[in-house]
Parts: C-alpha cells; structure tokens; sequence
C-alpha cells in the first residue's frame, strides 16, 4: 500500500516581522564586516610585531625570536614600512640562521656546520660568521670561560629534553654520571678543540680536535658539532638584524628571544624591565627596572617561566642549560641578569654567563665590577629567593616588589 506522504506545515504568522529581522541580521553582519576590514586595512600609529616570511628549507629559523617595531604616520605609510621591515626581517634572520647553523649544512653556503664536518682542514668563512665566531672565542676567553664546551652542553640537552628527564639524570643514573664527567674531563683538556687562524684577510680558520676528545666523543657515540655558539648564536643573531633594520631606518622598537635576551632599537621609548623570581616553586614578578632606547638586556633563569621543556628539577635540584666550568648546571643561582647600557647584547649574554659559572658567593663578588659603569647585573640565589643582590652604584635603579628587598653584598 502506498504510504502517505508527511506534510510539514509552515507558520505563516509574523512573516513580514521575520522578513524584516532577517534582513536587520544580514545588514548587521555586513556592517560588522566593514568595520573588521577597515581595521584591519587601516593603519594607526603604534606598535606592530612584524613576522618572518615561511620559508620550507630552514622552518624554524624564526622560532623564539620576536621583533616589534614601533611605526607612524599614514595609513598607508604604515602599511609600506610593514611590507619592508618584513622584508628585511626575513632577509638578514634567514642569512645569519644558516650561517650560524653548525648542524645543518645549505647549498650556497659555508657555515658553522661545514667547519665542523671539515675538521683538520682550512676553510674560507663569510665575513660574518668569521667575525661572530672569533669575537664569540675572544669574549669567552676574556672571561675565563671555555668556548669549546659544546660537545658536554649538546650531552646535557639531550637530557634536558627527554619526555622523563629525571630518569636518566646523572643523580639517578650511574651510566650518565659516568659519561658527563668523561666529556667534561675530555673538554677541559689543553687544546681539545682549538680554532687557529690561518689567513684573517681572507677569514680562513681551520678547526682541530683533539685525538682524546674524539675518542670519548666516538666512545660515548656522539656525533654532533664539536663547536657551536650556544646562547651566543642568539646574541649574534640580533646583532646582526638589528644593524640591518637601523640601516634601513628601523631605529624604533626592540628584537627579544625566549630565552631570554633583548635589544632595543636606539630610539625606543624608555619602559621598564621585569625581573622574575621563584618563591615556593611559584614563578612571580619579582622587580623592575627603568630602561631606555640602545640598551641590551640578558636574562638567564634556571627555572621555567612558564612550562615548558629544556628545564627540570630531581631531588630538589634544578637542571637547566646553563653549565658551571665543572659540567654541571649551576645549583646555587635562581637568576643572573645583566643589562648593557651601550646595546651590546653579545657582552650581556657573556657576562650573564659568567655570573652563573660558579657559587653565589663568587656571583656577588662579581657584581662588584659594575660599581663605576652604566651598565649592571643582578643575581637571585636558591637559598635566599627573596633578595636581589646587585652592587651598591645601581641598588635605586631596581625597583623591587612587594616581598622582595634589594641589597648589596
């Protein structure tokens, strides 16, 4: 038998008021789309954070590092300066990434990775990079830092990153505890890794390993760079953008990293810095700092601001990136901060450094060297979270906040 079709019925009442409340919704929406596309297609005056153009070859060569730049005028005057400033960013952040790279090699280019693949051999470097590596070298050296650590920090970072790094830390595990202190003795050997200098005019370097750090490397099977720039690959790298956005007039705004790092174009507006602190294992702000146009800032904490990888703690004890010249993260600090008052972000990553490489004590006698420049540093030590040691010349200049006391060892 045929089945009756359903008949739906239709309420026909309020037809013209539905008509019109329809139409009422269509305009809406379409004014509301207007003035979206508007803002978004006009321009004001502010602060724009400017974005790397995408590039497959090297994906991530923009990761951690931001640039914000503070521009004016028209509409359509932003939106030119928008196009090249991004331009720029990507052009000068995509050539100092490959040539600072020391995994990973690129047609067309000598880098830091074809030094260490031709090991024992001369190699012509760009000017660049021969330049940011012997600089890197002398900085370290000044300091009394090994430059050459790379194989012992590349071994840490492998713990750093695993899913359970506190499985396989050296305080649980008696194999890593055997092969960190066989690298860190084979790293501080006379001459384990040395770059001599064969031609400057030319910037031809050739880099040596010794036969007894490649033994323990092969032993330990390692077979990564014997010489990379660490934290001061960053440094490097907003030196390097930075001088090419003030070439092309960019002179206001600031490039930053994740890890830590700032540098301010020479005309940014004067703000303030915050200071971060760990008080029962919660991450508050800590103090402030006042800070102007053309200053550099480095900030090395050896805990997680947020959660994230490359940080733990086991038993207690924070692990971190950050190595003492024993192979060992440093134990005794929270914080170590220094900001360079001329804009030498390299010189603030070096000296922030240096400050974690060793105990509380011998980071406070360090701040002393501070005393009589514009630049200084600050320090926050595990066993007294809520004190902000500095030296006496710029106790004024840290604002502290509620909780915390500013002092001068």
């Amino acid at each position: 038998m045929e089945q009756k079709p359903e008949i739906i019925e239709v309420n026909t009442k309020h037809l013209k008021l539905r008509f019109v409340l329809f139409a009422l919704a269509v305009v809406i929406g379409i004014v509301a789309f207007g003035i979206a596309f508007f803002q978004l297609s006009n321009r004001t005056e502010g602060y724009y954070e400017i974005t790397a153009a995408r590039d497959e070859d090297i994906p991530l060569y923009a990761n951690g590092i931001h640039l914000f730049c503070y521009l004016s005028g028209k509409s359509n005057a932003i939106k030119a300066d928008l196009k090249e400033a991004e331009s720029i960013y990507t052009e000068s952040l995509s050539r100092i990434y490959r040539l600072l790279d020391a995994d990973q090699t690129y047609e067309g280019y000598v880098n830091l990775a074809t030094l260490n693949e031709q090991i024992g051999q001369p190699v012509a470097l760009p000017v660049e990079l021969y330049t940011a590596l012997t600089d890197a070298i002398d900085r370290s050296e000044a300091f009394g830092r090994n430059p050459y650590d790379t194989a012992l920090r590349r071994a840490w970072e492998e713990l750093l990153y695993l899913e359970s790094p506190q499985d396989a830390d050296p305080l649980h595990s008696p194999i890593q505890r055997e092969r960190m202190e066989a690298l860190a003795a084979a790293v501080r050997e006379q001459d384990a890794v040395r770059l001599d200098i064969l031609d400057a005019t030319t910037c031809t370097v050739q880099l040596t390993v010794s036969e007894s750090l490649q033994n323990t490397l092969q032993a330990w099977e390692m077979n990564g760079p014997v010489l990379d720039l660490g934290l001061l690959r960053e440094a490097y790298t907003l030196k390097y953008v930075a001088g090419k956005l003030r070439d092309a007039g960019f002179t206001h705004g600031y490039l930053e990293t994740d890890s830590g790092l700032k540098l301010l174009l020479p005309d940014s507006a004067k703000g303030d810095l915050l200071l971060y602190g760990l008080v029962n294992d919660a991450v508050v702000p800590a103090a402030s700092v006042p800070v102007q146009g053309g200053m550099a800032c480095c900030t090395l904490y050896t805990f997680p601001l947020e959660k994230e990888y490359g940080y733990y703690s086991v038993e207690g004890v924070l692990r971190h990136p950050y190595l003492m010249a024993s192979g060992e993260p440093n134990t005794a600090l929270l914080t170590a901060w220094v900001l360079a008052a001329d804009g030498d972000i390299v010189d603030a990553a070096v000296e922030a450094l240096t400050l974690m490489d060793g105990d509380a004590e011998t980071a406070y006698s360090n701040l002393e060297r501070y005393a009589d420049g514009a630049s200084f540093a600050a320090v926050v030590a595990v066993d007294a979270p809520e004190m902000i040691y500095t030296d006496a010349g710029h106790m004024d200049l840290i604002a502290p906040m509620e909780g915390f006391t500013v002092f001068a060892p």
